[in-house]
């Protein structure tokens, strides 16, 4: 459910008031259980002040009656008889009971044994006062015998100065008694020994299991109470003599809950005012924003809206005038960008995504009307080292005016634009690439006229569209003319013209439209040959002894020539080695080694641009694998090593033993081939090596015969 912010503003009141309610309702719970608990133990600090004060009273009664039945006449004369009649004695107790006000009557002579009782039929062993009477003691407390609890008080009987008998009166605790603590209490009480009920105002059941030692609720006779047992004063707590007092829970509360459900009224009524307070707050508030809202939908939308108005004030105002302005301000940078869009900041020339938009439109309006099309890419000598002297701020002056020498010379049917960092680009309309060439050399005098004093020059690559050619095609074909003018010498023009054959020249291609055909291989190779003249012809080589070596062990027409275009890109990768290391006449250092050993996955990278050539990748990359893991540059082991690669590492080697360098001779074929037999397994595939090495001597014999 997707709620407004009013309604959540809303809703969220309604429920803190809620949660308040909630709050106050359990913190009154909570009170109403504490004074329910205090109330309690009021109660039982009450009830047993006044159990104190009755067993005093008692007591002292007890002790006057019993006093005076010890000192009668004839019970002496009962007792000091060696033999008696208990039914007698019996009597003579139920005598005396009658005269006090007690409830039981016991006689022992002066040996501890009962003689005679009355109102209770009682052991000796369950009358502690005995003992101490026959040791001369008056002794009065609490007895709990089977049935009943009793307040008793034992004197012994004298002759003299001597012990005959004792004496022991009793008066009952029980349910009159509790009836009676109830009255003055205005509770239920109830007295226990040892869990069981021995006397009650009320029904109760007639053991507790677990006596309430704290205040606790239960339910009796359909009623809710509140528990508290309480030792009974003036005896021990191993006698598990106690009372315990009842409270009504409901009478306990009342006062509590009479004032607890006003306040909950008062509280709902507050929350349902404050909900209305709330919703108009929230209007109030939201209003505002809903225009802010309302407006930011409609820029999400691609519709930019009117200004919202502002007819409130505060904070909101402030958030409308913000928003109003900062849609203003975002507007009109989306102008200004949108006006920038297609214009490099720099040199205020078309940049690299409006450039080859424009080559698009121009190629395929050049394909619909039969007419040529050229492009021309300029390219700083030296520009990282010019830059790394002046700063970026002198590179970015050097750039901009290139840029301006590019304006000042461009004819009208010149498209401009900055391909990358230091490259500028030109689209010659209607232009074949003899009139490009004499203009990209014109333009090439006006640079280095203009910079004779920073001794910045440039090179230029230039080369003609025919035949349904891509973008991609065009702006290679242009790297190429310019990688070659940058290797034969810098500060030159060198074209790459797609519509002459490669007879004339190796970096001619024939059908550039096609970029994985076997014309733009020759170029890349070609590329390579006038930058290593050492090479020359290294890569042809290595392909047709790779296509031979395929083809003899079986492998299909269709991978035969795989590895044979492989081969003649295998070490394009050069084109980025410097000369200094590439032309050195002597063994390279461990440094340089390692320089020249980047060429196969710079040669990836080169390859890569061309779609068309992306069966050769893994050729390219991985001929300089050995079979033993010790190749470079992956360290692939075994047939991890494509199979394509595996053939074209024995023919690399072969052709590279088999040819001068300047720092070394070239060996014969028969040492070359030992060498690649004792390499078998090592640095070649076992069963290629041996293979090659078959072939090239059937070679040989049939060309020695």
């Amino acid at each position: 459910m997707n709620l407004s912010l009013r309604w959540r503003i809303t809703l969220a009141f309604c429920l803190l008031a809620a949660g308040a309610t909630a709050a106050m309702a359990v913190a009154f719970a909570i009170l109403g259980k504490r004074h329910v608990d205090q109330t309690t133990q009021q109660d039982s600090a009450q009830a047993s002040a006044l159990l104190t004060n009755l067993i005093r009273d008692r007591t002292l009664s007890l002790r006057s009656e019993t006093q005076v039945v010890a000192g009668t006449p004839m019970l002496k004369a009962l007792v000091l008889r060696p033999y008696v009649d208990e039914a007698t004695v019996d009597d003579v107790a139920q005598e005396n009971l009658r005269r006090m006000r007690a409830d039981a009557l016991i006689l022992t002579n002066r040996d501890g044994r009962i003689i005679g009782q009355s109102g209770l039929r009682a052991r000796a062993n369950e009358i502690p006062g005995i003992q101490a009477a026959l040791r001369m003691e008056t002794w009065s407390g609490v007895v709990a015998t089977p049935t009943k609890l009793m307040l008793a008080t034992t004197m012994p009987i004298l002759n003299g100065d001597y012990v005959i008998g004792t004496a022991t009166s009793m008066s009952a605790l029980d349910n009159r008694t509790a009836e009676d603590l109830e009255t003055v209490l205005q509770t239920p009480f109830v007295f226990v020994a040892a869990h069981r009920v021995v006397g009650s105002s009320t029904p109760v059941t007639d053991t507790w299991r677990q006596l309430p030692t704290y205040p606790r609720s239960i339910d009796l006779n359909g009623r809710r109470y509140v528990a508290m047992y309480s030792q009974l004063p003036h005896t021990s707590a191993a006698q598990q003599i106690g009372f315990i007092t009842l409270i009504d829970y409901d009478e306990a509360v009342k006062p509590l809950r009479q004032f607890e459900l006003a306040l909950v009224a008062v509280l709902l009524l507050v929350a349902v005012a404050g909900a209305f307070a709330a919703h108009i707050v929230a209007r109030s508030i939201t209003s505002p924003l809903e225009g802010v809202v309302q407006a930011a939908g409609s820029i999400c939308r691609g519709v930019w809206p009117e200004p919202v108005a502002i007819k409130s004030t505060g904070e909101a105002a402030v958030l409308q005038d913000a928003f109003n302005q900062m849609v203003a301000s975002v507007r009109e940078n989306q102008q200004k960008l949108l006006a920038m869009i297609d214009i490099d900041p720099l040199t205020e020339l078309d940049n690299h995504r409006r450039f080859l938009e424009r080559l698009g439109q121009e190629l395929a309006r050049a394909q619909e009307t039969d007419s040529p099309l050229s492009m021309v890419l300029i390219d700083f000598d030296g520009f990282k080292a010019f830059n790394d002297e002046f700063g970026p701020a002198g590179g970015d002056a050097a750039l901009a005016k290139g840029a301006a020498i590019l304006r000042g010379w461009a004819p009208a049917y010149a498209t401009l634009g900055r391909l990358s960092g230091k490259d500028f680009a030109v689209l010659l309309s209607d232009c074949e690439i003899d009139e490009a060439l004499a203009a990209a050399e014109e333009l090439r005098e006006k640079f280095k006229t203009a910079f004779a004093d920073e001794t910045l020059t440039v090179s230029i690559g230039c080369a003609q569209s025919h035949l349904e050619p891509k973008p991609s095609s065009l702006v290679l074909a242009c790297e190429i003319a310019l990688s070659t003018a940058k290797q034969l010498g810098r500060d030159r023009v060198s074209a790459f013209d797609s519509s002459q054959g490669p007879a004339d020249d190796p970096r001619q291609l024939n059908d550039f439209a096609s970029e994985a055909s076997l014309a733009t291989i020759q170029a890349l190779a070609a590329a390579v040959d006038a930058k290593d003249p050492y090479s020359a012809g290294h890569s042809l080589r290595v392909a047709e002894y790779a296509a031979d070596l395929a083809r003899y062990v079986g492998a299909s027409e269709e991978r035969v020539a795989l590895v044979h275009r492989t081969g003649t890109l295998h070490d394009v990768g050069k084109i980025g080695i410097p000369d200094a290391i590439l032309t050195k006449p002597t063994r390279l250092t461990h440094e340089e080694l390692i320089v020249m050993q980047t060429h196969p996955a710079l040669g990836e990278v080169i390859v890569r641009k061309v779609p068309g050539l992306a069966d050769t990748l893994e050729g390219v990359r991985y001929h300089h694998e050995r079979w033993d893991g010790r190749g470079y540059p992956d360290g692939l082991v075994g047939e991890q090593i494509p199979w394509q690669a595996r053939v074209l590492a024995i023919a690399d080697t072969f052709d590279a033993m088999t040819t001068d360098r300047p720092y070394r001779k070239s060996c014969s074929w028969e040492e070359s081939l030992r060498e690649i037999e004792q390499c078998a397994g090592k640095q070649f595939e076992s069963s290629l090596a041996l293979s090659f090495a078959r072939m090239m001597r059937r070679r040989m014999m049939s060309e020695a015969a």
